[in-house]
């Protein structure tokens, strides 16, 4: 910093007991945002049940908790200056402190065979649990997100999780593939979503060779290639009466409700 004070990007490394020069290795990436809590908690339990079931583990497991400490600490979305670093990579090691930390975080990923990186919402939309991939994602990269069992696969090359600039673009053009997971909203945390994306990473690492412990079943995940929005014709809160990636024609998704008048309702 330019103050002089250091800052420390922390990576947990698990491996197995006997190390291989061919084994495997997942890098697990989250906190490219400060207020995406979810994916520290994410983090603590994936470090918990590998170390509880050590003898499973098959490859080595690089977990970067919180990429952009100095957000975390604000508990803001972007660093401090409004700098989004999830716009900034691969970084530079010539340019601003979030460039210099992009080009070391993707340095320091270098030599992964798969990479998982981990996002919330923000602030004002919470999102069921999904894995977004653009649409030349590649043959392995979307078999292996199918066989996740997370709820939705959504292959939106126009998605900001995946577009230039972002962990996920910079690493597919570097060779290495990988899958943005997101889930739930920021700065709080759903321990059901939780659950259901530690269990698809567990999957996922099942298929990499990498974990041969016990997973959850598969569970059906949902392609989806395109995506509309809806719109209502008045203002208010809206209350959410499904969490489930496929519906009905004629279900009801919503209420929308004002204090000045009865609740009303629309399709």
């Amino acid at each position: 910093m330019p103050v002089g004070l250091p800052i420390k990007i922390k990576k947990n490394r698990l491996e197995p007991d006997y190390i291989r020069e061919d084994m495997p290795r997942l890098s697990i990436v989250a906190g490219v945002h400060g207020d995406e809590l979810q994916g520290q908690y994410i983090c603590y339990e994936l470090i918990r049940r590998i170390k509880e079931e050590r003898e499973h583990l098959r490859g080595i497991v690089d977990v970067y908790p919180c990429v952009t400490p100095m957000a975390l600490e604000i508990r803001k979305r972007n660093a401090p200056g409004a700098l989004d670093m999830n716009a900034m990579f691969p970084g530079s090691r010539h340019g601003h402190t979030i460039e210099y930390m992009a080009a070391e975080v993707v340095a320091d990923l270098m030599g992964s065979d798969f990479c998982i990186d981990i996002h919330s919402s923000d602030i004002f939309i919470r999102e069921m649990p999904q894995i977004r991939v653009p649409e030349n994602a590649g043959k392995k990269v979307t078999e292996l997100s199918q066989k996740s069992g997370i709820p939705v696969l959504w292959m939106n090359s126009n998605s900001s999780s995946v577009w230039e600039g972002s962990l996920a673009y910079s690493l597919r053009r570097k060779g290495i593939p990988n899958v943005v997971i997101e889930s739930g909203i920021a700065l709080k945390i759903d321990y059901d979503y939780c659950k259901k994306v530690l269990d698809g990473v567990f999957r996922m690492m099942k298929e990499l060779d990498i974990f041969d412990g016990e997973v959850s079943p598969t569970k059906k995940t949902v392609t989806v290639k395109k995506n509309e929005e809806i719109t209502v014709p008045c203002d208010g809160m809206i209350f959410s009466l499904r969490e489930y990636p496929a519906v009905c024609e004629g279900e009801l998704l919503a209420r929308i409700c004002k204090t000045e008048r009865p609740a009303g309702k629309y399709e």
